[in-house]
């Protein structure tokens, strides 16, 4: 699919620099290597400065073989951000490098070990880090080298993907130019919304925090707001459970919250994976296997599920996490989601907080989160833009409300905000979309 010019190709944008780190043998050279040769006039590797041996390939002129101290006087004269110092070898970018090829309106993307991406993002805020691993239990697939097998070992045992924005799982069945055209993929669809979302490793900090403090009174009895989602579109979700779904399906359910999906329908009989950011949340599901997990980084293979479901995504309805539930479809495999509709938050919301939503404890302290919301037309060219092909979309307005229930304020509030009847505003909207290749 062809998508729009991505914010950083554009003048007056933004400088962003994409980082790639990754053990040893991941395929992270690979993959840039890849993206350079499919893309070429959107990517480019900066200059850089090492103390290392040549290498034999290192012909391309992207490394400068230098001294310590050479290193130390271009830092001195703030001719490169900062020095990292990787496998015992220094490396350092050169800052005119990377603001050259921003200049000519491409993306500069390099290979930085994780451990440095922390420190450079002090230079460039908007930088997104791009990890690549392994499928867990993949790894004895991979060829190692033993010099550096011990150092990658003993610092990614602790090192957590919450730290990164976008991952590529590398199963070694995918050709390098797959993993590299799906990575081109996922940060082209979050270039082209870079005004609009925040970090995926900012968004997945405030989600964790805010659901797992949240978890204990997440009910439908003390959340009016989203019991009156729930019923909205509960003969949605019914009729797509109906139509849809096959028995033998392996389906995933994307943030469950509590588990009213599972629990409030009859199921055919599939094997159901709860997948969430926050643990306390995944204790209350009713699920063949759970999975602890960010919607953006889901430690599964390609292809894995017939289905995903996603009752109110409004907290992960973004780029990477979008990209991320399709590479978990099997080709033709179906995400169908239910989401708040814009008009009615916007009703609601202003200022700093038309992304966020806030949940009241018993003790009316604060849980904050992030709270993605769209119309329904800006809902499907955000799906599209991300992979899938929109089958069916609909949009609830408040006349859907069950007749004789408790109706929030929330909901009422918006409206006479608004200057509209109940009745007339938009409250969820409801899609069905499938993968295609």
């Amino acid at each position: 699919m062809t998508l729009p010019l991505p914010k950083v190709l554009q003048a007056n944008s933004q400088p962003v620099l994409v980082l790639v780190g990754g053990p040893s043998g991941s395929g992270k050279t690979s993959i840039i290597n890849s993206l350079l040769s499919r893309y070429p006039g959107v990517y480019e590797r900066p200059l850089s400065y090492t103390t290392r041996p040549p290498r034999p390939g290192d012909t391309s002129g992207e490394f400068h073989h230098t001294t310590e101290s050479h290193i130390l006087e271009l830092l001195g004269a703030n001719e490169i951000p900062t020095i990292d110092r990787v496998y015992g070898n220094a490396y350092a970018m050169s800052s005119r490098s990377i603001d050259i090829i921003i200049e000519s309106h491409r993306i500069p993307i390099k290979e930085v070990h994780p451990s440095n991406h922390a420190k450079l993002r002090r230079t460039f805020p908007s930088l997104l880090s791009v990890h690549i691993t392994w499928i867990p239990g993949d790894r004895e697939s991979t060829v190692e080298r033993s010099d550096r097998a011990a150092a990658d070992g003993s610092y990614y045992a602790s090192f957590s993907l919450a730290e990164t924005d976008i991952v590529i799982w590398n199963d070694h069945k995918d050709s390098i130019d797959a993993l590299a055209d799906r990575l081109h993929h996922s940060l082209t669809s979050t270039l082209c919304e870079a005004d609009r979302f925040a970090l995926p490793s900012e968004i997945d900090r405030l989600n964790t925090a805010g659901y797992t403090g949240i978890a204990a009174e997440f009910s439908e009895a003390k959340r009016i707001t989203t019991r009156n989602f729930h019923e909205m579109s509960t003969p949605f979700f019914e009729k797509s459970l109906q139509n849809r779904i096959a028995d033998g399906a392996c389906c995933a359910e994307i943030g469950p919250g509590r588990g009213w999906l599972r629990n409030s329908f009859t199921w055919p009989h599939v094997h159901y994976t709860a997948i969430d950011v926050s643990e306390s949340m995944l204790k209350a599901q009713p699920a063949d296997s759970t999975i602890l997990a960010s919607a953006r980084a889901i430690p599964v293979r390609n292809a894995s599920f017939d289905a995903v479901f996603g009752s109110l995504i409004d907290p992960y309805c973004y780029p990477a996490a979008l990209c991320e539930i399709r590479r978990v479809l099997k080709t033709g495999g179906l995400f169908i989601l239910s989401s708040p509709a814009a008009e009615w938050a916007y009703g609601l919301r202003d200022g700093d907080g038309l992304d966020k939503t806030r949940f009241v404890h018993d003790d009316g302290t604060i849980a904050e989160v992030f709270s993605y919301v769209f119309t329904l037309e800006e809902l499907s060219l955000l799906l599209e833009r991300c992979g899938f092909s929109v089958l069916a979309s609909d949009r609830l307005l408040g006349n859907a409300l069950m007749l004789g229930r408790e109706i929030s304020p929330a909901i009422t509030d918006s409206a006479s905000r608004l200057g509209v009847a109940v009745s007339d505003l938009p409250i969820v909207n409801l899609a069905v979309v499938q993968r295609m290749e």
